[in-house]
């Protein structure tokens, strides 16, 4: 296993950025993760509306309705009825509106006054509140006129607790806000099969075209073949050794991911059936995406081009695939193109995964089917390898 163990060894030789692509991929999930927690943890504050009332009809009992309704919906700030302090109390945010009750309000509310008597407002770079406490105030004035309609002109006692009672409950429209019980495993199963996997296969197609490319390109040294050669090493078992070599590090390399993930979003999320079909979509796309890599550095000439073909073939497929972005907003042709990679057949494969828990035939069919172009994806990037290491080794081509 001579060949094999020196695959092993200039993979060693390149660990730094083996590392490196892994230091990668947590430097983006942390962040990532991150934004999950806070979305999960974040809980739906109702903002009221902080409003000054100069009550200049307060012996007016309707008036003095209209206050009391306003503090159940706003919050009232008692500020003195100056210009100077209601300009520094906007200034200092103390209060967003500012409402004046002008004498014989009370009175024109109710239709026992000649004139109509408006109210007067004051408001300063609050639109948001502006509209809700001028809807408050719309409403109020719509149900008073409404229930004051067969009001009489001096009404007992009596009279006025019941027309306050029947405007009360004319007015009642509180919201009860129950804060949803979160899904946390939901979360964690479509942080893990979304964004997780999708970055570790960007970080399969980089590393494994790089560090591939490395320590094949460096075992085409004319010394090295000579070696084998006068070690009666055939061209086969040397062929057998080195994809031996890469399939092994592909598994361990992935299997290490997964580990991480494992940490990460936990047992409770990897080890369910949609957990379950996430790594199995994952551990394919990760050997499709090895027998890509193999068939490019089998092709290429020199260590540039590996540069070149890792950076191109990365990016161009996490994008094209979905793996960066949603697919929905790749075009069509580059999902065409795309589709010659094992990427994007499995971010269709976890877009099924991820949004029917519990797969239908047909899902189940239509997942199947991507799982099983992946496979033949492996396959056929194996045999254009084979068809090329034939053609060197009857052309007695081995050098880079």
């Amino acid at each position: 296993m001579q060949v094999f163990k020196l695959f092993y060894k200039l993979l060693n030789d390149n660990r730094v950025a083996i590392i490196a692509y892994f230091l990668l991929l947590m430097f983006i999930m942390v962040p990532v993760n991150q934004t999950f927690e806070n979305e999960l943890n974040t809980e739906f504050v109702v903002e009221r509306s902080s409003v000054a009332v100069f009550n200049h009809d307060a012996d007016n009992v309707h008036s003095q309705h209209l206050v009391d309704y306003l503090s159940k919906n706003t919050d009232l700030v008692a500020i003195e009825e100056n210009r100077e302090a209601i300009a520094d109390a906007f200034y200092d945010g103390k209060i967003q509106y500012a409402l004046t009750i002008p004498e014989g309000y009370g009175d024109s509310l109710t239709g026992n006054s000649r004139h109509e008597i408006p109210l007067e407002k004051e408001v300063l770079n609050s639109e948001a509140h502006e509209a809700f406490v001028d809807n408050l105030l719309t409403v109020y004035i719509n149900n008073a006129r409404v229930n004051s309609a067969n009001l009489v002109a001096n009404p007992s006692k009596e009279q006025l607790n019941n027309y306050f009672t029947r405007l009360d409950q004319s007015l009642d429209t509180s919201i009860e806000i129950i804060q949803a019980e979160v899904d946390t495993e939901l979360a964690r199963i479509n942080a893990f099969g979304g964004f997780f996997t999708h970055y570790a296969s960007y970080i399969f197609i980089s590393t494994f075209i790089t560090t591939f490319g490395y320590a094949i390109i460096s075992m085409r040294n004319a010394e090295i073949v000579k070696r084998d050669r006068m070690g009666q090493l055939t061209e086969g078992n040397r062929l057998f050794q080195t994809i031996l070599g890469s399939l092994t590090f592909a598994f361990i390399y992935w299997f290490l991911l997964m580990l991480v993930a494992y940490f990460m979003y936990g047992p409770a999320t990897l080890f369910t059936s949609q957990g379950f079909l996430l790594l199995l979509s994952s551990f394919l796309s990760c050997f499709g995406i090895q027998a890509m890599a193999f068939f490019i550095v089998t092709i290429s000439p020199n260590k540039g081009i590996i540069n070149f073909m890792a950076t191109f073939v990365g990016l161009f497929l996490a994008f094209a695939s979905g793996l960066f972005v949603p697919r929905e907003f790749v075009s069509p042709v580059m999902q065409q193109v795309a589709s010659v990679g094992s990427p994007i057949w499995q971010v269709r494969a976890d877009e099924i995964i991820l949004t029917n828990p519990s797969l239908s035939n047909n899902g189940l069919q239509e997942l199947l089917t991507f799982f099983g172009i992946q496979i033949l994806l492996i396959v056929a990037y194996y045999g254009l390898s084979f068809m090329v290491q034939s053609y060197r080794r009857k052309q007695n081509i081995y050098l880079a």
